[in-house]
């Protein structure tokens, strides 16, 4: 086993214990809260060291996704005299030159229609003309899934111009994948009029539907892409199977209401506007799902696929309520579902590993409090927060941080649910 491999294993390992840590502490009735903290807290610094070590060694190994590189280009192509497509024929070599970048190697099925060329671009060519202008047009498709798209542009002599394209995929199809799918990308690059000048295709990746991601390697700027707000995609509010649940958390609320931000945020007498009256109906969902027994599933999350591991398949909201289980993504999903739906101000949550909800106290207040969904069927109310708010507070200081992406902010910037 080469070292590359030997990193994979002991971060896979730590992987492993970070998961066990964190079921102790969260699906079971622990006696020594900060104890157990502090041990994960070590546990997830350990595999941060492991995970840069991993990253350094693999850099150094010029890993990396860029697929096509520099090509040359005769200056002269005949398509009349050339039998052949794609090989130009004259004297003056190096006229132009073609980088072709792909950007995604895992397409996040579930979210890809939410991206913008410049921002997210799936293909990136960057064509070079060393001496004289020329029109080109540039192609790009995946092989039974997606549209054409296509660019038109003027590459003036000794200029550089960047093409961006995104292909549309086809929603009727990406609706059926639900297993990691092998696909084609076919890039095209032809003069205007003349010759193909370069023409390839490539190996990606469909991730299924249900697959969520954070962020993504992107080969030409040599960094990890944050699409974390993205997850925004996986809360829905209006799904039929979250609007009937609404009844079953009136019966736990003491007023049988669910009001969301009503009245003032100071607490009035009886506790029927204010933050207490946003606390009482936070509370009546984790009691009406306490109610059906939704249970803890355990499950070794990782966002990204670059990162040594594939990306979590995730229960929709509707489907944790049916199934009565939940990991914790699957969880946070669901509780934000259920917030929105009633008018409150829901935000997931994520830190290295692990994803947990927050709401607003008070509607535009940005004063959040947490909740450890996992803890659903095994503590009480109370108890589900104090650990989110130690959880919360554990991780402001950290490396990667806390990541706190408030629902209503992703609406704003037209991140709607996925159904």
């Amino acid at each position: 086993m080469n070292q590359l491999n030997r990193l994979k294993a002991k971060e896979y390992t730590q992987q492993r214990k970070i998961e066990q840590l964190r079921k102790a502490l969260f699906s079971q009735n622990s006696q020594d809260i900060s104890t157990e903290m502090e041990s994960l807290l070590v546990a997830e610094r350990e595999l941060v060291e492991l995970e840069k070590e991993r990253e350094a060694l693999t850099q150094k190994s010029n890993q990396g996704l860029i697929l096509s590189t520099k090509m040359e280009v005769s200056s002269s192509l005949d398509v009349t005299k050339s039998p052949t497509r794609g090989r130009g024929r004259g004297s003056t070599k190096g006229e132009i030159e073609i980088e072709v970048y792909v950007g995604m190697e895992y397409l996040p099925t579930a979210i890809y229609h939410l991206f913008e060329p410049n921002d997210n671009p799936l293909v990136v060519c960057q064509i070079t003309s060393k001496d004289i202008t020329k029109q080109l047009k540039v192609t790009s498709y995946i092989e039974g899934y997606s549209a054409k798209s296509i660019n038109t542009i003027e590459v003036k002599a000794k200029t550089m111009e960047n093409i961006y394209q995104l292909p549309t995929l086809f929603p009727h199809l990406i609706k059926e994948i639900t297993e990691l799918t092998k696909a084609t990308l076919h890039v095209k690059i032809e003069e205007i009029g003349g010759d193909i000048v370069k023409e390839d295709s490539y190996p990606i990746s469909l991730l299924s539907r249900n697959s969520a991601i954070s962020d993504y390697y992107n080969p030409q700027k040599d960094e990890m892409i944050d699409i974390s707000f993205f997850l925004g995609v996986f809360v829905t509010p209006n799904q039929p199977n979250i609007i009937r649940f609404l009844r079953t958390i009136a019966d736990y609320h003491p007023f049988k209401a669910l009001g969301g931000y009503q009245g003032n945020e100071k607490d009035d007498k009886e506790f029927k506007s204010g933050k207490k009256a946003v606390t009482q109906q936070v509370e009546a969902i984790f009691n009406a799902l306490k109610a059906i027994d939704l249970i803890y599933t355990n499950s070794l999350i990782d966002f990204n696929p670059h990162r040594n591991f594939y990306g979590q398949r995730v229960r929709l909201p509707r489907e944790a309520l049916r199934e009565q289980q939940a990991n914790c993504l699957d969880g946070t999903f669901l509780y934000a579902s259920l917030l929105e739906a009633c008018s409150l101000n829901p935000a997931i949550v994520l830190i290295k590993g692990h994803a947990f909800v927050a709401w607003e106290t008070w509607n535009g207040n940005e004063e959040w409090r947490f909740l450890e969904t996992t803890m659903t069927s095994t503590h009480s109310f109370e108890e589900a927060c104090k650990i989110g708010e130690i959880t919360a507070k554990a991780h402001r200081e950290e490396e990667d941080g806390l990541n706190i992406i408030p629902i209503n902010e992703l609406r704003a910037r037209g991140v709607m649910p996925m159904e």
